[in-house]
């Protein structure tokens, strides 16, 4: 697969898509194998993988909407205040 994306490879025939829609069937036929028992193999996750172009196409290019440094103010947020919880008069 392309490093690069253009409006072609997010069409509704795209190579994207297309690409995408083949991992699905072949992660499905590995875990999954039509057997109810192995759903629990079947992530929700995986099934956004399916959503990728349609968000692509919506947004914009995946580098102009990630949110990791978000992310990661959260987590530095998040580690403060569970320790201020846990130990409040500590400095």
């Amino acid at each position: 697969m392309a490093m690069t994306i253009n409006k072609e490879d997010v069409a509704k025939d795209g190579a994207l898509r297309r690409d995408i829609a083949s991992w699905c069937t072949e992660f499905e036929s590995l875990y999954y194998s039509g057997k109810s028992a192995h759903l629990i193999n079947l992530p929700h996750s995986v099934h956004a993988v399916l959503h990728i172009a349609d968000f692509i196409e919506w947004h914009g290019p995946p580098a102009m909407t990630w949110c990791f440094a978000m992310e990661r103010l959260n987590q530095t947020v998040k580690r403060v205040a569970s320790k201020a919880h846990r130990l409040p008069y500590e400095a």
